[in-house]
């Protein structure tokens, strides 16, 4: 049982990717994200992260903004990649949320608390179609597979904040940034409020069996 302040690591996605341990991979080292009329995912990225940590942080919460590299079994009260679509056209818009099959109890809540607020806060429309293995497989909150990656019993998701590729999307992310960030914050302070951590850690965490597939590359 985690003591202290509760726990909150953000995931600014592709940063950092050429730093990566041996386990996942030399590929994800050229998977450095999207970008569109100049404007790079990692950017946008962390700029998001920024503003969700001082948020947090002023309501008394411990946050780490973490690299494309977990921590070795991260343990945290709620843990949230971070990252921005594209598809090369500018014509889709929308955001996604996701967490892993072989997860804790608790992360159905997390990506329902998110995707209600994220979804009022912005105006963006769910794009429940978009979300593929590579989300639900993602590596940082695959403990099966990796040892850089959320702890088990760590609440995880991954956020696809909008398509950086569509001009309404992208500039909700780069102009009202703000917004944006406190959308997550009211979705991740629903989820403390919810789930206390003595439900979070004080349980034992049974996961439902998965069939064998070969497992994706890890891509951010």
């Amino acid at each position: 049982m985690p003591s202290g302040p509760r726990r909150i690591g953000i995931q600014v996605g592709h940063w950092m990717t050429d730093r990566v341990p041996a386990e996942l991979g030399t590929r994800i080292t050229f998977q450095t994200g999207t970008s569109w009329a100049g404007v790079q995912e990692v950017d946008v990225n962390m700029d998001v992260a920024q503003r969700i940590k001082a948020q947090l942080t002023a309501r008394g919460y411990i946050v780490d903004l973490i690299p494309t590299t977990v921590p070795v079994g991260y343990l945290a009260d709620v843990f949230l990649a971070l990252h921005a679509d594209g598809d090369g056209t500018g014509e889709k818009s929308g955001f996604k949320i996701a967490h892993g099959s072989r997860r804790g109890p608790y992360e159905d809540k997390l990506v329902s608390f998110l995707r209600d607020e994220y979804g009022k806060g912005t105006g963006l429309d769910w794009d429940a179609l978009g979300i593929s293995r590579n989300m639900t497989n993602y590596f940082s909150f695959n403990w099966g597979r990796y040892q850089h990656a959320a702890a088990a019993h760590t609440p995880a998701a991954i956020l696809e904040m909008g398509f950086l590729s569509n001009d309404y999307d992208r500039e909700l992310m780069v102009d009202k940034a703000d917004g944006i960030a406190t959308a997550i914050v009211n979705g991740i302070q629903r989820f403390l409020d919810d789930v206390p951590r003595s439900k979070i850690f004080g349980e034992d965490l049974i996961v439902p069996p998965q069939r064998s597939f070969p497992s994706p590359s890890p891509r951010p």
